[in-house]
């Protein structure tokens, strides 16, 4: 797997906070489609980009609650593991 900046870290992380203290979903299905850009600019074959780009789809398609909290979760695993590395 290859390794995220700093820069795009943060930008993840600032991302994640935009969206939990968001109560727009127009405004929380922007910052998801970046969210996925930046994870597809780190690394598109890793598992984080994979899943979340599959939780996306569903997200798109049906805008569910829980799938948004399933995105949130791959989004913080990402983030853990980046700063590891």
């Amino acid at each position: 797997m290859k390794t995220a900046s700093t820069s795009q870290i943060d930008q993840l992380e600032i991302l994640n906070k935009k969206i939990q203290l968001s109560k727009d979903s127009a405004a929380i299905s922007e910052m998801l489609l970046q969210i996925e850009d930046l994870l597809k600019d780190i690394d598109f074959m890793s598992p984080f980009y994979t899943n979340f780009a599959n939780d996306m789809r569903i997200y798109k398609s049906q805008k569910v609650t829980t799938v948004q909290s399933s995105l949130l979760k791959i989004l913080d695993d990402a983030i853990k593991s980046y700063k590891q590395k």
